[in-house]
């Protein structure tokens, strides 16, 4: 018997066609692509990141979730500014800057060769398979992730491949333990996961956090962005996690983004927008 394609699929399809077709990409599965950033833009991007990081060791990590991700902080606002300015520059190279309505403040995610001990029960640690629609994301989504540096053979973002007959109550806020119904339903992928890629995904898609025996700590990016083009405009995130595509490019032209917080203080990612 032949499975019929969906109509939810279907329209997932659409949207996510409309957006990747702007740049040059390799097909990985219908809802999945890579693009190979240009080198000059990567070589900057991930010059910033890794700075970030080296800085944030100098303060112990003490700005790491137990999820692994690097909050900005008062201390090195700066060198996170360079990061985002080299990040808009990537969807500018990809002819996206116009198509995006807003982005969410990216999540520098370290991943360390062993599950941190104080997220291992977490019921919404990434090593288990989600949605990001599950945290509240909205149909004008798109997921992003960008592997900087480490061991991406053995510690990596794995996808899985959504069924064609999938429905629209996928997308639906829900724990990732209720969420196991549809990772029974999917098929994990073996994808190439590389350095200078970009790999871009449906809001839609299941992914998680793999590591494999003996696997070594990871540094990437991964966040959201919203696109302008669709139905629904929803999202379930405070505002301070937002800026417009607007705000974004002019980021070191005009104004920076300062964060309050400082190292010893609640972890929290709130910021203003300053002159400069």
């Amino acid at each position: 018997m032949v499975t019929m394609k969906s109509k939810f699929i279907q329209s997932r399809e659409l949207f996510f066609n409309n957006i990747v077709n702007k740049f040059s990409h390799q097909k990985l599965s219908n809802l999945i692509v890579s693009h190979k950033i240009e080198e000059s833009i990567f070589n900057k991007f991930s010059y910033e990141v890794n700075n970030f990081f080296n800085l944030s060791k100098k303060f112990d990590l003490k700005n790491m979730t137990p999820n692994g991700k690097l909050v900005p902080k008062k201390e090195i606002e700066n060198e996170f500014n360079n990061i985002l300015i080299h990040f808009h520059e990537i969807f500018e190279s990809m002819n996206l800057s116009d198509e995006i309505s807003h982005f969410i403040i990216p999540a520098i995610r370290y991943k360390e060769s062993n599950i941190n001990t104080l997220n291992s029960n977490r019921s919404s640690r990434s090593e288990l398979p989600h949605s990001d629609a599950w945290f509240g994301w909205g149909e004008n989504t798109l997921i992003v992730n960008i592997p900087i540096f480490g061991d991406i053979k053995n510690n990596k973002v794995v996808y899985y491949d959504l069924p064609i007959d999938m429905g629209q109550d996928i997308l639906e806020k829900r724990s990732f333990d209720e969420g196991g119904k549809y990772v029974e339903q999917c098929n994990k992928l073996n994808l190439p996961y590389e350095f200078g890629n970009i790999y871009i995904c449906d809001i839609s898609v299941i992914h998680e956090t793999s590591r494999l025996l003996n696997s070594k700590a990871r540094l990437s990016i991964d966040i959201p962005i919203q696109f302008k083009y669709h139905k629904n405009i929803q999202h379930n995130v405070s505002k301070p996690d937002l800026i417009t595509a607007d705000e974004m490019k002019l980021l070191g032209q005009n104004f920076k983004l300062s964060f309050p917080s400082k190292m010893d203080q609640i972890d929290n990612s709130e910021f203003q927008i300053v002159p400069i």
